[in-house]
């Protein structure tokens, strides 16, 4: 039985380092698009993210992440939608 708890955590913590990779990738990759006119800057900006949004503070650099997800999405043309769905209009 615990060797099974073992391999679970084993496999959770794989898991968070993807995410943290994919993470680390795609504020390098937004730095790399919001400063197009200087290499170095982009590559010092990317550097400073990802360092402060997924090594020092990964939560919040996630939570970050989703809700520009979410606001770059078409999910926030859903919200009227949901109001006419439970019927919430006052």
């Amino acid at each position: 039985m615990l060797l099974l708890f073992e391999q679970f955590g084993f496999w959770l913590d794989i898991i968070k380092w993807i995410i943290l990779l994919w993470l680390a990738f795609y504020y390098y990759n937004w730095a790399k698009e919001h400063l197009p006119f200087s290499p170095m800057l982009s590559m010092a900006v990317g550097f400073i993210l990802i360092y402060y949004l997924v090594i020092e503070h990964p939560i919040i650099g996630a939570i970050g992440y989703l809700g520009w997800a979410i606001i770059s999405s078409t999910l926030l043309l859903l919200i009227p939608s949901l109001f006419r769905l439970f019927n919430l209009k006052k």
